[in-house]
């Protein structure tokens, strides 16, 4: 149930197989993968949209093939279809390995100390232009999960200089840069502040160093009782200058209403009631919307493993005891639900006794 604050992400770094494809030998099995990589794409974006609560029109984001950017932006990597068009592109930006990565030297490349020619500059402009020409431009939000690099072995000045100038590039394309940094890295974790001030200053001539404005907050809490609904507003003013109000009253129904000339905060409450509905005989219906599908799993893995949170009606536990095992409900009857919708299973028991 939670709001666009919270994105789902396919995977991290590790959706396409060198086992089936090595990019550094030819193009054997390349095909294959890319295919393979498109299919889990997929299946996630369908898995999501299936799962109820918000879900179905969530923000979410899309892995290139290991998240690297000439692989994702091979014409063989297809971004999924999703009626909600709400997708977004996936990238890490480690380039060069050897400025980015490495801290010593490796069997696969050299350590660099120092960063930040005419030929580093142009060689990231390149790969930002990449990433701007074959999505941004398209309408498609590209996201840079991760950009970083370490700080042992590595001239501080040249840090910063890569740090803000990915930062830079990112921002200058309409492309989404977010920092990567460990602990003990460049944000410290016990003052919520970056470790290097004059990065920090860095930062916020790119961004103009400005905190987006706070936004009205609103919650909304639903429960089932009767038939009567209210609905209560309460204006908390700041600073007041001037103030009307104004109420009307129709029958059992009041609303009030308050404006000031002032910043306001709005705490919306509304509780809606309703007679209790008639729950649904289903096999695997755990949740009694009259359906079978992922949300059902969900809540039966939830309420497994939270129960002083989550929990099944009388009628939702007999629907969700599906798995044909008799031992009530368990993380048995989640898997046969999924099964289910992957078509792995033809039908789902009519009764589980």
């Amino acid at each position: 149930e939670y709001g666009d604050k919270l994105m789902f992400e396919s995977q991290n770094e590790e959706l396409g197989w060198e086992t089936m494809w090595n990019p550094w030998g030819g193009t054997e099995g390349k095909a294959e993968s890319y295919a393979l990589v498109n299919e889990v794409n997929q299946k996630f974006v369908d898995v999501v949209r299936n799962s109820g609560g918000n879900n179905p029109q969530r923000h979410l984001l899309i892995s290139g093939y290991n998240t690297d950017i000439t692989r994702t932006c091979d014409p063989l990597f297809k971004m999924p279809d999703d009626p909600a068009n709400r997708m977004a592109i996936s990238v890490h930006y480690y380039t060069p390995a050897g400025f980015a990565i490495l801290e010593e030297d490796a069997d696969w490349a050299k350590a660099m100390s120092t960063w930040g020619t005419d030929s580093d500059m142009k060689e990231l402009n390149g790969w930002m232009d990449m990433m701007k020409t074959n999505y941004a431009d398209k309408g498609i939000p590209v996201i840079i999960g991760e950009y970083g690099c370490p700080t042992k072995n590595k001239e501080p000045e040249s840090v910063r200089k890569f740090l803000s100038s990915v930062c830079k590039a990112a921002y200058e394309r309409g492309l989404c840069p977010v920092l990567w940094s460990t602990p003990g890295g460049h944000y410290d974790r016990a003052t919520f502040k970056l470790a290097d001030q004059q990065l920090k200053a860095e930062y916020d001539k790119i961004t103009g160093g400005k905190r987006p404005a706070p936004v009205e907050t609103s919650t909304t809490t639903e429960t089932t009782a009767t038939t009567t609904e209210t609905t209560t507003t309460t204006t908390e003013t700041t600073t007041t200058v001037t103030t009307t109000a104004e109420t009307t009253t129709t029958g059992a129904e009041t609303t009030t209403t308050e404006t000031t000339t002032s910043e306001t905060t709005t705490v919306t409450e509304t509780v809606t009631t309703t007679e209790p509905k008639t729950e649904v005989t289903l096999c695997g219906d755990a949740n009694c919307d009259g359906k079978v599908d992922v949300s059902d799993a969900v809540l039966i893995m939830q309420t497994l493993s939270n129960p002083s949170k989550y929990q099944l009606t009388e009628q939702g536990k007999a629907n969700a005891d599906c798995s044909g095992d008799g031992d009530g409900v368990t993380n048995s009857d989640a898997l046969a639900i999924q099964k289910f919708m992957l078509s792995l299973i033809d039908k789902l028991p009519e009764t589980s006794k």
